[in-house]
């Protein structure tokens, strides 16, 4: 199907606040926010239930006005222009298909109401035909939406939203009521589908797989605030804070002390072990609180060394934190190793179990860091 030039979606200084009206005080839902979506750019909004995500989505669709600020689509100022006058269309959780229409006659009905007037029937009909198939779904035209499955109804409703050919899509949440399997199909087809196309993007969430994998760019919101904006990996990899780390993926936070600068990159101690780090937040502040954070992932298990003469001769990496394995979980590409330390419970994931040597449960064990996966944070 025909796609239009790709354009961007620009919010300045935008914010939200909801007046009450009983005496009470106003709720601030964003907070002033300033981001830049770029053509054919797929940018999620991730974070927990009423951080402002949905609102800033529903803002940008023209369903709900700001309070401050300014939304440009392209170039064109539609910050106070309603949803009808704005060249988006929106998917939302609910697949909102009408029951008495068939799957081809849901699809259409954008065309028949579309800003433009209505279109030929042939063209419709041709139309038609061109999105199911972007969909996959050219064999059930003629169903009935309750003879389709939930994975099944959510096409149609993509269909129906990429059929008026918008110049930005807008995604609420279109896969939480599908279950885990279909999640994960459907993630797939919708970066297909826009990668194909070519058109822009905003989705919201509070999956982190679903941002993880979907996205080219994620913003990280709490509190009606942005707190990072960066690539998946950058967002995974170098957190700015505590909550982004903790919110994006599995973590183990170690508290360090004497934090020291020196030749662009941070000299602590964690217990009576020296580190030097280079991986680090913008926001560190020598002699203050500060945390090591390391994923699963950039840990390994070592048999505890008990004597602390010998740490000194054993190899480089010998285990930094100590503690007794309390249960292993088998995921088959991986297992999942609990440790109990004095930083309290610590998640190790053991790729290739087969090869790899498991500590049983009860073992004394030792945590190894690789040095080049952590990152010192702000404490």
């Amino acid at each position: 199907m025909p796609t239009k030039k790709s354009v961007s979606v620009t919010l300045e200084g935008v914010s939200k606040v909801f007046k009450n009206t009983k005496g009470r005080p106003d709720v601030v839902a964003v907070h002033a926010s300033d981001f830049t979506v770029n053509p054919g750019e797929l940018v999620t909004l991730l974070g927990p239930s009423g951080c402002g995500k949905t609102t800033t989505l529903r803002m940008i669709a023209g369903f709900e006005l700001p309070s401050s600020g300014k939304i440009r689509i392209g170039t064109e100022d539609v910050t106070m222009l309603p949803p009808n006058a704005r060249d988006t269309a929106t998917v939302f959780q609910s697949y909102g298909l009408f029951p008495h229409l068939t799957v081809g006659e849901n699809v259409a009905y954008g065309l028949n109401y579309g800003k433009n007037g209505k279109l030929p029937k042939i063209a419709i009909a041709q139309k038609v035909r061109e999105t199911l198939a972007l969909v996959g779904l050219s064999e059930l035209h003629d169903r009935a939406p309750g003879q389709l499955s939930g994975g099944q109804q959510q096409r149609v409703a993509l269909a129906r939203s990429l059929i008026v050919e918008p110049s930005v899509l807008l995604l609420d949440e279109p896969l939480s009521n599908l279950d885990a399997l279909l999640r994960e199909q459907m993630r797939i087809e919708i970066r297909r589908i826009q990668k194909r196309l070519g058109i822009t993007a905003v989705y919201v969430t509070h999956d982190r797989v679903e941002a993880m994998s979907l996205s080219d760019r994620v913003i990280i919101m709490r509190n009606g605030e942005i707190q990072q904006i960066g690539s998946p990996q950058t967002i995974y990899e170098d957190p700015d804070s505590q909550f982004v780390a903790s919110f994006v993926g599995k973590v183990a936070f170690f508290p360090v002390e004497g934090l020291e600068k020196q030749d662009g990159a941070w000299n602590c101690r964690l217990g009576a072990r020296n580190l030097r780090v280079h991986r680090f937040a913008s926001d560190l502040e020598a002699g203050k609180p500060a945390v090591i954070m390391a994923r699963p992932e950039s840990l390994r298990l070592i048999e505890k060394i008990e004597k602390v003469e010998k740490k000194e001769k054993a190899e480089p990496g010998s285990g930094y934190v100590d503690g007794t394995v309390h249960m292993n979980v088998y995921l088959g590409h991986s297992v999942e190793t609990f440790v109990e330390t004095v930083y309290g419970e610590v998640l190790v994931q053991i790729d290739d179990p087969v090869s790899k040597r498991l500590f049983p449960e009860g073992a004394a064990v030792s945590i190894d860091f690789n040095l080049d996966r952590i990152r010192l944070l702000r404490g």
